[in-house]
């Protein structure tokens, strides 16, 4: 799936509740695709509202790209609110 795609069936998920089965699907299909920066950005939703979706549950499929990315970022953010 294209990150158009997996934008539609959030969507599509959000307006219905989230119902599991098709929650699962949408993880697994998020951790498939290649839109690491989407399916971090939902993460990152996901915990700062407090929904306990475990979207992280896949990350791991993109394997060292992900991990790259997901370090990158880490690393940005501790630049980021680093106090001289």
């Amino acid at each position: 799936m294209d990150k158009e795609d997996l934008q539609k069936a959030y969507l599509d998920l959000e307006n219905e509740s989230f119902p599991s089965g098709k929650r699962i699907k949408f993880v697994a299909n998020l951790g498939s695709s290649q839109e690491i920066a989407y399916h971090y950005e939902l993460i990152c939703k996901d915990w700062n509202e407090g929904r306990n979706l475990h979207l992280e549950g896949s990350f791991d499929k993109h394997g060292r790209d992900g991990l790259e990315f997901y370090l990158n970022s880490w690393m940005k953010l501790k630049m980021k609110n680093k106090v001289y």
